[in-house]
């Protein structure tokens, strides 16, 4: 999916008409599940700093949902720095939305690091 059009989803999903927010709501589910997470988190990461909170709002779940579905290697690929300054960044945010997927990011990410340091021991 284009940046551009990814972009445009997730201001759709900030609408006011129930129907066009509905729609747009489902569409980052649909590019979470079907798109490898690694590109998506590539693609959604320069929304996280958008001026419209709400759609760092909507860009925090699918990005939250790409990580819970990597393993330690492809979070190494990506950069655990990177998404823990991605983490941190979103733990400001005004909306709870924002801060429980920042959450969400961080736990998923905290205990396959810990798992791979008890297997090295």
């Amino acid at each position: 999916m284009p940046t551009l059009q990814l972009l445009q989803s997730l201001v759709k999903a900030i609408q006011d008409n129930k129907f066009v927010c509905e729609e747009a709501d489902r569409t980052p589910k649909t590019v979470v599940d079907s798109m490898n997470p690694l590109l998506l988190l590539h693609k959604l990461r320069a929304h996280v700093g958008h001026s419209n909170l709400r759609v760092r709002a909507k860009c925090a779940v699918p990005i939250s949902n790409c990580v819970s579905k990597m393993d330690l290697e492809g979070r190494k690929e990506f950069g655990l720095i990177s998404l823990i300054q991605t983490a941190a960044n979103l733990l400001t945010d005004k909306l709870p939305e924002a801060r429980e997927a920042a959450r969400s990011i961080v736990v998923s990410s905290y205990e396959p690091l810990v798992e791979n340091e008890e297997q090295m021991k």
